[in-house]
């Protein structure tokens, strides 16, 4: 099976993960509570998609079904192995942003329009090779959008309070993707409530910006 940038980063911080648990001396305990009640006791976690995962064992649970993870007196060593595992998940985050940030600078320029007028696009001049290359090209950026998605998704997420910093990046680039599909819609049909709506949309992605600026590592 050939793994995708997304895959090949979750294996490496999964097994960062483990390399660095299992080469301590004595681990820490997290204790995992859910919304019925019930806690159990792990050494280390891990969350990938919507699952937790143990260090122990096959166990698992629905993330979404927890309703806390607290680490049990950490020890100097403990805390550090664990820093060095958010460093790494930081730097991929870091990675991800530089892929966000081409893809929607593309989508704002498409959505800007090619002829510069302020009304926003002008797909009335072009001929029909013309509206092809651009179709191609949004079709294109969408489908980089969607790599950029799922390797959100898969990504191993090393701490449960990022877990609400990758759902509302899911939730911003859902609708970047949205202003994409409708500014393709614009330039196949010419009707200009498609491109009212990919300027919403582009300006819904940009409101959740601030919302997970302030949930990134280190915040």
């Amino acid at each position: 099976m050939r793994l995708t940038g997304g895959h090949r980063a979750a294996a490496f911080i999964s097994g960062l993960v483990l390399a660095v648990f299992s080469a301590m001396p004595s681990w820490a305990d997290y204790a995992i509570t859910g919304f019925s009640g019930k806690t159990v006791y792990t050494k280390a976690y891990w969350i990938q998609g919507n699952t937790i995962f143990l260090s122990e064992g096959p166990e698992t649970f629905n993330v979404y079904e927890v309703e806390s993870i607290t680490p049990q007196n950490l020890s100097r060593e403990e805390a550090e192995a664990r820093a060095a595992v958010m460093n790494v998940f930081a730097g991929r985050v870091d990675r991800f942003l530089e892929t966000e940030k081409a893809i929607a600078d593309a989508q704002a320029a498409y959505a800007a329009g090619l002829s510069g007028k302020e009304a926003g696009l002008d797909v009335q001049g072009m001929d029909r090779k013309e509206k092809k290359a651009f179709t191609s090209g949004l079709e294109a950026l969408g489908r980089s959008l969607d790599e950029l998605k799922s390797s959100w998704e898969q990504t191993m997420i090393p701490d449960f309070p990022l877990l609400l910093m990758r759902d509302i990046k899911l939730l911003q680039l859902s609708s970047l993707e949205a202003s994409i599909e409708m500014t393709v819609r614009y330039a196949e049909t010419e009707d200009p409530t498609y491109r009212e709506y990919a300027k919403a949309f582009m300006a819904q992605y940009g409101s959740f910006e601030e919302s997970f600026r302030q949930r990134l590592p280190g915040k």
